[in-house]
């Protein structure tokens, strides 16, 4: 079976998340979906999820398409590792992902010499003018 991999925060699951976990679970036969911790989007996004890192693993887990959502520890670095040992044939980062370059190469890094054969992609956006999480939130209740 072909593993995918693929971790963000998914704080409220849109049409551009469904889109994004259809697109990765296509590239193999079973999607691991790493969810990030509250303190790692605060860290990230400047500002405190909407649901609780549990929340967003339940919510992530109830996709057809999602075979595991699995809840990251806090340290970034060990989340690198965790997706390391899971040895993945492909891992998909999302359209919004280039902003953390560091991370992302320290990811791609170590997937590769895990795995020299590794598909590593970024999958496109879908209707980002519509279905990004920073849009739909800016509008949500405090």
């Amino acid at each position: 079976m072909k593993k995918v991999a693929v971790c963000g925060s998914f704080d409220g699951i849109h049409e551009g998340h469904k889109y994004f976990f259809s697109e990765a679970k296509k590239k193999g036969d079973l999607l691991y979906v790493y969810v990030v911790p509250d303190q790692i989007i605060i860290n990230v996004k400047g500002h405190p999820p909407l649901h609780t890192q549990l929340e967003r693993v339940e919510l992530v887990s109830k996709l057809d398409c999602v075979d595991y959502a699995i809840p990251n520890p806090f340290d970034p670095d060990h989340v690198i590792d965790l997706i390391a040992k899971l040895s993945p044939e492909v891992y998909c980062f999302g359209h919004d992902q280039k902003r953390q370059t560091g991370w992302n190469q320290k990811l791609k890094d170590k997937l590769r010499r895990c795995n020299p054969h590794i598909e590593i992609y970024t999958i496109g956006a879908y209707q980002r003018h519509i279905y990004s999480s920073t849009r739909l939130n800016k509008f949500s209740p405090e």
